[in-house]
């Protein structure tokens, strides 16, 4: 059934996002590693 949607054109064949969270357009929550992360960018 999908191949068929995707023949049509009436349903996606690939995806923008890697994950769930950003192909739904969700911020990502902020945690300890995601606020050292940002911080260790930010100092190169």
């Amino acid at each position: 059934m999908i191949p068929e949607l995707q023949r049509r054109g009436l349903f996606r064949t690939a995806y923008e996002g890697r994950t769930l969270r950003k192909n739904l357009g969700l911020p990502f929550p902020e945690n300890h590693w995601t606020v050292a992360r940002r911080s260790a960018h930010a100092a190169e």
